[in-house]
């Protein structure tokens, strides 16, 4: 109790926790019981609904929302991007070597290549 103000949170509400909340005021004084009669009114009274949970899904089956589908255009995305650009540097490979076989052919010397 900070300045006179109480919270309680709840945590792992059951629907059967449902039902009415009194908050009461108790002074303990000297030499007092350690249960109370409450005869005092209560300073609130909440009434608690507790609503069941939805039922979890099945593995691998998205609910519609757009992150499940924004996680996997984004992983096929990336996916595309490292095979292109897997395919490009064969591409540019294959072509460096094709030139260098071509200039040492065109020179008279074959079977030298030389790496650049």
């Amino acid at each position: 109790m900070k300045d006179g103000d109480v919270s309680l949170v709840l945590k792992n509400v059951m629907a059967d926790d449902g039902g009415t909340y009194e908050c009461r005021v108790y002074i303990q004084t000297r030499g007092g019981t350690k249960r109370a009669v409450l005869s005092s009114d209560p300073i609130s009274t909440i009434n608690l609904d507790v609503a069941p949970s939805p039922s979890p899904r099945p593995p691998g089956v998205g609910d519609g929302n757009k992150e499940d589908g924004e996680n996997e255009s984004q992983e096929n995305l990336r996916l595309i991007l490292v095979l292109s650009g897997a395919a490009i540097i064969i591409v540019v490979m294959a072509v460096i070597l094709w030139k260098q076989r071509n200039s040492l052919c065109s020179r008279g010397e074959p079977g030298q290549l030389q790496l650049l």
